[in-house]
């Protein structure tokens, strides 16, 4: 297998021998650093916004690239430890990576951002759990981390959060069911139950917890638009999210400021516009266009405005219409749409109409075409990016920085092939979405390298 990375790479995360190269336009073979590592096979790839860290060598070695060292003194580095036994699952969490171990009741905590200049190599540390007033040992199976939670699962399939002081506290949710799949992200989780069924908590201001209100969750609540249909897969993004029913179809809900639920967006580039927008095109090269992508925009809804959409008793079949200011750059006025419901027939012709969704309150299913059926989905920060069963790839979403894979940087709001890999006979296995970048495993063609 092979790894092709596209998107950010402004601290060398994805090809640390680069010259201040920031946007990798092009799916890219992905130099990893380590002539070993690489020989050993990656496992598994995770990343954060400044930092990607690739799991390999039967599972016991871990090599990070991208911005490191310590506080006053970070730069590119590219740096790996070795675990003293195979460990199953590892994420971020502020600058320290973690590390679950099969069948063992501690976690590996790694200070990464301290190993360029002194010797620090994990540590294992205790992991509890709260149980009523007692403090009982735990094994992690695995842990994902956002902005405002971080999510285990235990090797019973209980999930809950965990804190780290001195050591790992598991304190498990009220819920009843076995949990085999958990994704946080910047401010919400997904949970997957052993039977399909999907639970969110979090803030849900974007929609994204999928509830059909822009409401809280402090507990996992199911979401009931998906109930008898069995979930596979989930993925959390920024503010969206995404699931993989049994079937292979994709549901998506929440945040569409960028068009990465590959709904309606505003000032959504055309066919003509795209070709004119390509960096090999002489328009681009003599006028690089400004886009909206760059361009942070703050979300004013009011509270009457929010209980009016909380209030609507049937909230599967009512799309509401919210007139309201939304400040960019320029200060523009434009008309959005929290959409309540989970098909999103009004929408269905946005070449003449203004309408666009600015944030999907259920899960509405994306159309893929006839006989796609998807294997894997993966959330970034504002993109979208699955892989089908035939080995296909395709993205949508905000492309600032090429983390769609199409050679250029114009933000799409619909379900777009990668046509490089099927250009080069590549079959695409894997995907990994960073927050503004993309990491594929692929297979190459025979004889090829």
């Amino acid at each position: 297998m092979t790894l092709f990375g596209f998107g950010f790479n402004g601290f060398g995360q994805l090809l640390p021998d680069s010259d201040d190269l920031q946007k990798i336009l092009h799916p890219t073979k992905l130099n990893i650093g380590c002539t070993e590592c690489e020989k050993e096979g990656v496992s598994m790839v995770t990343s954060n916004w400044s930092t990607t860290c690739f799991l390999m060598g039967n599972n016991e070695k871990v090599h990070l690239q991208g911005f490191c060292g310590i506080e006053q003194n970070r730069q590119k580095q590219q740096i790996s430890t070795k675990f003293p036994f195979p460990v199953q699952c590892v994420s971020f969490k502020d600058e320290e990576l973690i590390a679950t171990v099969p069948n063992y009741q501690r976690c590996f905590t790694w200070k990464y951002t301290e190993s360029c200049t002194k010797d620090n190599t994990p540590r294992l540390t205790d992991v509890k759990r709260i149980s009523g007033n007692e403090e009982l040992d735990c094994q992690l199976k695995c842990v994902s981390t956002g902005d405002l939670f971080s999510v285990a699962i235990t090797g019973d399939l209980h999930a809950g959060e965990i804190e780290y002081s001195d050591n790992f506290i598991f304190r498990p949710f009220d819920l009843q069911v076995p949990v085999n799949q958990v994704s946080c992200g910047k401010e919400h989780v997904l949970l997957l139950s052993n039977t399909g069924d999907v639970y969110s908590l979090g803030l849900g201001s974007r929609g994204q917890l999928g509830h059909g209100t822009s409401e809280n969750e402090n507990i996992p609540k199911v979401i009931e638009a998906l109930q008898g249909v069995a979930m596979t897969t989930v993925a959390a993004g920024g503010w969206h999210s995404a699931a993989i029913s049994a079937i292979g179809d994709v549901y998506i809900w929440g945040w569409n400021e960028s068009g990465q639920l590959g709904l309606p967006m505003k000032n959504a580039p055309n066919q003509e516009q795209k070709k004119e927008q390509s960096p090999n095109s002489e328009k681009y090269k003599e006028n690089p266009p400004e886009t909206e992508d760059n361009k942070q925009t703050n979300i004013h809804l009011t509270s009457e405005v929010l209980q009016q959409h909380n209030d609507k008793k049937d909230t599967k079949n009512v799309c509401i219409n919210i007139t309201q200011n939304v400040e960019t750059s320029n200060e523009e006025q434009r008309t959005c749409t929290l959409q309540g419901t989970s098909q999103p027939s009004c929408l269905e012709d946005n070449s003449n109409s203004d309408v666009i969704v600015l944030c999907q309150m259920l899960p509405c299913l994306l159309d893929f075409g006839d006989e796609v059926m998807v294997s894997k989905v993966s959330c970034g920060s504002r993109h979208t990016a699955a892989v089908s069963a035939d080995g296909d790839l395709y993205t949508w979403g905000w492309n600032e920085y090429g983390q769609l894979g199409h050679g250029d940087n114009v933000t799409r709001d619909v379900i777009s092939p990668v046509q490089y890999f099927k250009d080069n006979n590549c079959k695409v296995n894997d995907v990994t979405c960073g927050p503004w970048n993309t990491i594929v495993t692929v297979a190459m063609p025979t004889g090829t390298q």
